[in-house]
């Protein structure tokens, strides 16, 4: 598994989730966050937290790289669960993107959520797990 972020770890420390969240951020607009409050409104309630609160994880290091690509400055660790490792859910990220190419759409964005949240993929997945802490065991 593989944590991509702008935090600097060492080799054995946990990362937790942060105390602010990437939906804070400057470049966090209103298609963002319409995108955001859609899956927060369509997610199942045995889904115990939301995409705010939990920290991101890729099982594969190339969606890891992709991804990173995205994130400026940010560095990829390769991570495992801990003995507090708790595990949320798993998406498919590609949904999340075609979401924002439905911006004002939001019947479409809530189909497409929902997808999201049922654990169903694309073609090619990159998925993304949905987790509390985990703990670094390299730096790539």
């Amino acid at each position: 598994m593989y944590r991509v972020d702008r935090r600097q770890y060492a080799i054995g420390e946990l990362i937790e989730t942060p105390t602010n969240s990437y939906q804070s951020g400057v470049n966090f607009n209103d298609d963002k966050r319409n995108l955001e409050i859609i899956l927060e409104n369509t997610r199942p309630n045995t889904i115990a937290v939301n995409r705010e609160c939990g920290l991101f994880i890729f099982p594969e290091l190339s969606d890891a790289i992709r991804f990173s690509c995205v994130m400026t400055d940010s560095k990829i660790y390769k991570v495992h669960e801990s003995s507090e490792t708790l595990f949320f859910h798993r998406g498919d990220m590609n949904l999340t993107e075609a979401m924002t190419k439905l911006i004002g759409n939001d019947s479409a964005m809530r189909t497409l959520a929902q997808s999201y949240w049922n654990g169903e993929k694309t073609f090619k997945p990159c998925w993304e797990v949905l987790v509390n802490k985990v703990q670094v065991t390299q730096i790539i």
